[in-house]
């Protein structure tokens, strides 16, 4: 991976890879305007570096002519990712499902959030005993009142439904499961529960949120970037991409791609 320094900007001791404190937009905390053009140049190192793997995931009507650069904000931001290995897609589509020693695996990593701010991914990978494989993510809610747990619990459910309805053919069967954990120290992450919030999707969520923006917030659980312009709230990606436009958006080859790789390899 290519270092260089951003977050200097941000705090003098800390390297690119390293974690540093959250900046957070709606807190009043913002890059400088050399943080942001230090990102944009990252960025650019990416598209020339991974260039092959943008024309295999992405279809050639959506990154053609003016639909180009909200495609490559559509897929880059992605791969400002701790764990940078990206195998080739059909290796990922055809290779056998590697033993799991134990009951699961985690995966574990850390993207970069909004821009800026190192922020982990973590989910299980569970054999389900038959040949096949469950992706897990337990979301532990530390203030729940009324029907609070009920609800998330629906809506993580159909979360879980909008990522196995358009999976991505792998050479063994998968399921993508994610459920509310009472226990905190089994759950991959705890969360405050407020009446409206922006997240981030590791620290608050909304009593707003329906299975749509869950399915989205989970996929930062799982290590996918939003591709939106997320300092101004911009969408400057494909809006059709559920990472871009939470609300209506659907998920893409990449976004399966990018979570799915990870089974077949380790952590650099």
């Amino acid at each position: 991976m290519k270092l260089f320094p951003l977050l200097v900007l941000l705090i003098s001791t800390s390297a690119w890879a390293h974690s540093a404190p959250i900046c957070d937009p709606s807190a009043g905390v913002t890059p400088s305007p050399e943080a942001i053009q230090a990102y944009d140049d990252y960025i650019l190192g990416l598209e020339d570096d991974y260039q092959w793997l943008y024309e295999e995931l992405i279809p050639p009507l959506k990154r053609s002519g003016t639909m180009d650069e909200p495609a490559r904000k559509t897929f880059f931001r992605h791969l400002a990712d701790t764990w940078e290995v990206f195998p080739s897609p059909r290796e990922v589509w055809t290779s056998p499902l590697p033993a799991i020693k134990g009951s699961s695996r985690k995966i574990t990593g850390k993207i970069t959030y909004v821009g800026f701010v190192r922020l982990s991914y973590n989910y299980d990978l569970i054999p389900d005993g038959k040949g096949g494989l469950i992706i897990e993510v337990r979301v532990h809610f530390k203030n729940p009142v009324g029907h609070d747990l009920n609800y998330f619990g629906e809506h993580l459910k159909n979360a879980s439904e909008i990522w196995n309805r358009h999976q991505v053919p792998l050479s063994f069967p998968y399921q993508f499961r994610f459920s509310v954990e009472p226990d905190s120290s089994r759950a991959h992450f705890s969360v405050n529960i407020q009446d409206s919030t922006r997240g981030p999707y590791n620290t608050n969520w909304s009593r707003t949120w329906q299975g749509p923006t869950i399915a989205h917030e989970v996929g930062h659980m799982m290590g996918l970037a939003d591709e939106y312009k997320t300092l101004s709230g911009e969408i400057d990606c494909l809006e059709e991409s559920l990472m871009c436009n939470s609300w209506w958006g659907s998920l893409w080859t990449h976004h399966y791609y990018l979570v799915l790789r990870r089974i077949f390899t380790e952590h650099p």
